[in-house]
């Protein structure tokens, strides 16, 4: 079951249990964290069993952050058509293998509620970008230096006009 939140909507420990499993991930600055996430416009947590099991987020980015994303990924397309970003998606490594990640960006797709979205990943994290693209995200630009560390990241798009099932629904209800 995926629950999705206002960050004012949570309690502490939501709010706590989420940072958590974000600073799990390993790939968040600390600096203005706790400001971003307050930001948020939906926090999602997937819990099976009554226990949290992954996370994500819609998060509203600021404009110098999207523009600076945009251009290292030397998109073509203008940061500004974006109004959010999915983001600190975590899934805890016990749960991995069943599609977890997906359920997530289903929820943050609707949670964006039709609005353009961007999102960025790692370049050798394919599972995720599986889950991005059967929910109507493409790959847009090049890939480019994280920030954080030697690993490489992929921007990647979705127009917010679709919503839905994602492109292999059929092959997965088969």
């Amino acid at each position: 079951m995926i629950t999705s939140k206002k960050p004012v909507e949570c309690s502490e420990i939501e709010l706590a249990d989420f940072a958590a499993l974000v600073r799990a991930g390993g790939e968040v600055t600390k600096t203005g964290f706790d400001g971003r996430l307050k930001r948020a416009e939906a926090l999602l947590f997937l819990e099976q069993d009554g226990c949290l099991q992954g996370i994500a987020a819609v998060k509203n980015p600021d404009k110098k952050y999207k523009e600076g994303v945009f251009a290292k990924a030397k998109s073509t397309i203008q940061s500004g058509i974006f109004v959010f970003e999915l983001g600190w998606v975590f899934v805890l490594p016990s749960s991995r293998g069943g599609r977890l990640s997906y359920k997530l960006v289903e929820a943050a797709v609707s949670a964006s509620k039709g609005q353009p979205i961007f999102a960025t990943s790692r370049v050798d994290n394919i599972a995720m970008h599986k889950a991005l693209k059967a929910y109507g995200f493409t790959c847009h630009g090049e890939t480019y230096p994280s920030s954080r560390g030697q690993s490489q990241l992929k921007l990647f798009l979705h127009s917010g006009a679709q919503q839905g099932a994602p492109a292999d629904a059929e092959k997965r209800r088969g």
